[in-house]
């Protein structure tokens, strides 16, 4: 190492090349480098839809979308609940804070709503995972 120093203290030019090819690498190197103040990250959601045929809104969201949603709530991680109930089905996205095992919710959630939704009502639960990372737009 000491050597190093002795051969660029004998030879200025040589340490000033070194030095600016150092600094122009730093700035190419600092504009291509991606912040972002708020990266997109998309939610972690399991949603859960159930079919009730010819039940009216009122009627799925009674019956349907207020069990499922007790039956989910105690999902470990659990962010945000959004049920929609319209003419014949009841949609439920459970939404869990990132980096949450979507897998492991998956089940309770089928098994919850299953458990709790009228005879005539189907349930199915579909996984829905985030594709981008978090420096990615």
């Amino acid at each position: 190492m000491n050597r190093a120093i002795a051969w660029f203290v004998h030879n200025p030019v040589a340490a000033n090349l070194l030095m600016l090819v150092m600094v122009v690498g730093g700035l190419l190197g600092a504009t291509s480098v991606r912040q972002e103040e708020f990266p997109a990250i998309e939610p972690e959601a399991v949603r859960v839809t159930v079919e009730y045929r010819g039940a009216s809104p009122e009627e799925v969201e009674e019956s349907i979308c207020l069990r499922v949603e007790e039956a989910i709530e105690g999902t470990p991680n659990l962010d945000r609940i959004n049920t929609i109930a319209v003419e014949g089905a009841c949609n439920v996205t459970v939404e869990l804070l990132v980096g949450s095992d979507v897998d492991a919710a998956t089940p309770r959630s089928r098994t919850g709503s299953t458990r709790s939704t009228p005879s005539r009502s189907r349930p199915r639960s579909r996984r829905s995972r985030s594709t981008k990372s978090a420096g990615a737009s």
